[in-house]
């Protein structure tokens, strides 16, 4: 595993090695983890802080659905289309939007504002 970045498996039991491994190596990243009913969720943000991976797994009885997302940092215009999608295909909240990105929910307002200004939205 290189010590500036960390991929996400869809294994919850491969990432928590990788985590394990790095921490070991004194390259621990920020990371969250969280279990809702069947959902278990990591988010890991690289070392340098310009990534962030959201790992998900759930399984209920004839399913098990696995995901991950890698999120960059983006120059503000396509970090504001991205906010846009977020909100309206998604329906998230600017609280969800922040956790699924490298950005505060005071910036995520601040793009929404800017969004209903030009009537983007």
């Amino acid at each position: 595993m290189a010590k500036t970045d960390l991929t996400l498996s869809t294994s919850v039991a491969s990432l928590f090695r990788e985590l394990a491994s790095a921490a070991e190596s004194d390259a621990t990243p920020d990371f969250s983890f969280s279990k809702k009913g069947s959902k278990i969720t990591i988010t890991v943000d690289s070392l340098d802080g310009s990534k962030r991976f959201i790992n998900s797994k759930e399984s209920v009885p004839g399913l098990t659905r696995a995901t991950t997302e890698q999120v960059q940092k983006l120059p503000i215009e396509e970090r504001r289309q991205l906010v846009k999608k977020l909100h309206v295909d998604e329906e998230l909240t600017q609280n969800e939007i922040a956790a699924r990105t490298l950005y505060s929910q005071k910036t995520i307002c601040n793009d929404l504002e800017a969004l209903r200004k030009r009537g983007e939205l």
